[in-house]
């Protein structure tokens, strides 16, 4: 790393430099060329701490559909929003919710992904002790040590911003590494389009080797 030292500093040496080639130049002894005036900016810009927190859950049982992405040209991205769409439209999302009497309280978004053939399976859900019916399906969450990360803001882009910080971010500083293929994300009731709505995100994680 170079170190250009303080502002004075800068100016001191390029005045001093100037001086140099001037009174050379008065001798005969150089070329003096004259250049524009330039101005060094630093900008620091303070990026807010991700607000986490690591917990120990047993397994429990998830209930609801699913459906299908590629990880290609980001149809993950752009069809999972439609996905809930269409269930908050269509009533299924009120449906699983009445089907909520598990651990965690709340519509789940869990991720199932199959990286090997670069794509993921994406559940609409809700943690349940229901039994098992023919209109949803049922997903086995492992037990295990989960990462939890508070998500504040509108829908979706908030969960998008805090899922690339946890990767491009949280998880290369940490003493952690993803632990299994399935993750979730939790919205409570509100309304998903405010600027204080509160949601979540749950990754598997084990310590780094």
């Amino acid at each position: 790393m170079i170190c250009f030292g303080s502002r004075d500093r800068i100016q001191q040496n390029i005045s001093k430099a100037a001086w140099h080639h001037a009174k050379r130049y008065k001798k005969g002894l150089g070329t003096l060329i004259i250049y524009n005036p330039f101005i060094i900016q630093i900008t620091w810009k303070e990026r807010k701490a991700m607000n986490v927190t690591i917990k120990e859950k047993t397994s429990f049982q998830v209930m609801g559909i699913k459906r299908s992405y590629s990880y290609q040209n980001d149809e993950n991205l752009k069809g999972i929003p439609m996905f809930w769409k269409e269930a908050n439209q269509n009533g299924e999302a009120d449906s699983l919710a009445s089907l909520n009497n598990g651990e965690l309280t709340g519509l789940l978004g869990v991720c199932v992904d199959t990286p090997k053939q670069d794509k993921m399976d994406y559940w609409i859900g809700v943690s349940t002790k229901a039994d098992a019916n023919e209109e949803y399906e049922q997903l086995e969450v492992p037990a295990g040590k989960w990462a939890i990360f508070a998500v504040t803001g509108p829908m979706p882009r908030s969960m998008q911003k805090v899922w690339k910080q946890i990767y491009t971010e949280w998880l290369p500083a940490s003493m952690y590494t993803i632990n299994g293929n399935i993750s979730l994300e939790r919205y409570q009731d509100g309304d998903p389009s405010s600027k204080d709505y509160y949601s979540e995100i749950w990754i598997p994680i084990r310590e780094k080797k």
